[in-house]
């Protein structure tokens, strides 16, 4: 049985719509209990988002009139984030490149410095020239 279907079937034995039955599964009794029990006791002091108005204070009527925001590109700066984060990261990877190359290297030259001492130590086993360096 698929969703519709069951759905169809509930809705008919609770005698509701298919759209009430899904209101009533997506918000809990309990929620809809403490929206009704708010909406008797009224709007608190604390939940309006308007200054508070000083008695004796006149309000100042206008013409509602604001000045417009400047003109600016829209996106010019977010397309500049991303491109300096990608020159960033560009950077890096050059940096992390050169660093394995310079690694490779001197890996290398320390295996050509040892295959250059074992054969200077077997052209000269008993080291007469003084020219190995045993470490």
């Amino acid at each position: 049985m698929d969703e519709q279907t069951f759905l169809e079937m509930e809705a008919k034995r609770r005698g509701i719509s298919v759209t009430q039955l899904r209101m009533q599964l997506a918000t809990p009794d309990s929620l809809m209990k403490d929206i009704v029990a708010d909406s008797r006791r009224g709007i608190s002091q604390s939940a309006s988002m308007l200054p508070p108005t000083r008695s004796g204070e006149e309000v100042k009527r206008g013409t509602g009139w604001q000045d417009p925001a400047p003109l600016s590109t829209p996106g010019i700066d977010h397309v500049d984030r991303i491109c300096q984060a990608q020159d960033l990261h560009d950077r890096h990877q050059r940096l992390a490149e050169t660093v394995r190359v310079n690694l490779e290297l001197a890996q290398i030259i320390r295996e050509e410095d040892e295959a250059t001492k074992q054969q200077a130590k077997e052209a000269d086993p008993n080291n007469i020239w003084g020219r190995v360096d045993d470490e």
